[in-house]
């Protein structure tokens, strides 16, 4: 299967998803806290050491463990960051290969 057609099929479930659920329970506080769960999970599985608790206290009161490393609070940040653009534009861009760059280069 070509690039193309991955793309066209994620559109297509994409669709599929937006008629199964209702957006208007996803608030501010709903996308915060995926936000900050989804980046917790992602860098754990990269090996990060930061806790749960540390990762919301540095995603949203931007305070950083004494002891952490820097490689580790950088890679919270930016994967913070890249989901700041996912959210604030998945409503209102395709999935294309154009627009995941976009997201990488930012």
């Amino acid at each position: 299967m070509s690039i193309a057609e991955k793309f066209e099929q994620i559109e297509k479930l994409k669709g599929k998803i937006d008629v199964l659920g209702s957006q208007k329970d996803w608030d501010d506080a709903f996308f915060k806290k995926v936000k900050v769960d989804f980046t917790y999970n992602s860098n754990k599985l990269e090996g990060n050491t930061l806790t749960y608790g540390q990762t919301v206290k540095l995603l949203r009161d931007f305070v950083a463990p004494k002891d952490a490393a820097s490689r580790e609070l950088l890679d919270m940040i930016n994967h913070q960051k890249i989901l700041d653009i996912v959210f604030a534009n998945y409503r209102s861009q395709n999935i294309s290969e154009d627009n995941i760059r976009t997201f990488i280069e930012s």
